[in-house]
């Protein structure tokens, strides 16, 4: 075992409600609970498009935090305001500071979006972003001959599988890291390890150089680490790229990430699972 907190920042929400912070409200200098813009008493007419900067890190080796749904709560009645406040926030860059917006409709132009890309998966089919159109679906990253995390990420991603087997609009994608090692046959071979539906779930594999465009830059899921134990195997010559990463991402249907979760920890899977249940509108209540 090893660690991977070296070098990282860690990314989510406090889940703590009663560890609130109190901020005057820049607009309408209301004392409000956490720092952001609300139409109501803490906020002109303006849209929701607040940040919680001192809420958007977390220790990565506990990761313990509750629902978006109980910060918003704590957001409604800290203001008191009428409006309509999403569950889930958008996010817009590396230091997933989060911002609420009303809807889709809402969020600014040029906001953040994973972007185009062309992978090949298991079966040796071509997955495009447009496959992934109008879905709902979960990212991480892996290698099949991982000996340190990914047995443990890759099972929580099957148990993701198996939970939303019924949800045709629930997809997830596992990019390989080594794609020189990973190739379709090695893919196609740990996917039968796994149980892997092809039609929900595609392992990936393409060019090294997309591949890590697409984690760091794209889904923000991982700096430089330098060594680990898999580079000192061999699996990168080149310590200063070698990308590796517990988080899973979530993206909604207009291809905004919604959440990241740490991919070792269950407690954070089964949050991510409600939360992609909110984003279908399937939540009890």
């Amino acid at each position: 075992m090893f660690s991977h907190n070296r070098g990282r920042r860690a990314r989510t929400l406090s889940s703590d409600t009663n560890r609130t912070h109190s901020a005057i409200d820049p607009i309408g200098g209301h004392d409000c609970i956490h720092k952001y813009d609300i139409r109501g008493r803490c906020g002109n007419e303006r849209a929701m498009t607040q940040r919680v900067g001192d809420l958007s890190r977390i220790n990565r080796t506990g990761w313990t935090g509750v629902s978006a749904a109980a910060l918003i709560l704590t957001l409604i009645l800290g203001c008191q305001s009428d409006s309509h406040l999403p569950d889930l926030p958008y996010y817009n860059d590396a230091v997933f500071t989060p911002y609420w917006y009303a809807d889709a409709d809402a969020v600014p132009k040029g906001f953040h979006r994973i972007g185009e890309f062309t992978l090949v998966n298991q079966d040796g089919r071509q997955i495009k972003d447009t496959d992934l159109e109008g879905k709902l679906y979960v990212a991480n990253f892996f290698f099949a001959t991982c000996p340190g995390i990914c047995p443990m990420t890759m099972a929580h991603m099957k148990h993701l599988q198996d939970t939303f087997a019924s949800d045709g609009d629930v997809l997830l994608i596992s990019h390989s890291v080594t794609p020189d090692k990973d190739s379709v046959d090695a893919l196609r071979a740990y996917a039968h390890r796994m149980e892997v539906v092809s039609s929900q779930w595609h392992l990936v594999t393409g060019e090294r150089s997309h591949i890590y465009d697409l984690g760091r830059n794209r889904y923000f899921v991982e700096e430089d680490l330098g060594e680990t134990p898999e580079t000192r195997l061999g699996v990168s010559a080149d310590t200063s790229v070698f990308l590796h990463t517990e988080s899973f991402v979530l993206v909604d249907r207009n291809s905004y990430i919604r959440g990241v979760y740490n991919g070792l920890n269950r407690t954070s899977v089964n949050q991510l699972i409600a939360d992609v249940r909110n984003l279908q509108g399937k939540l009890p209540g």
